[in-house]
């Protein structure tokens, strides 16, 4: 889904997923660079 449409067309569409022993704390959508998309930030640590 192209960065550089202007919001709402600019819809988060990316996901993070873990399964296990693995939990997904965090994530965002980074800052913009040169691509069509947004990179993710997770942080993943260990489920409990």
């Amino acid at each position: 889904w192209p960065s550089m449409l202007p919001w709402p067309l600019r819809l988060p569409i990316d996901h993070v997923l873990s399964r296990g022993h693995l939990v997904v704390t965090d994530f965002s959508a980074g800052p913009e660079i040169d691509s069509d998309h947004f990179p993710v930030i997770a942080e993943i640590g260990w489920r409990d």
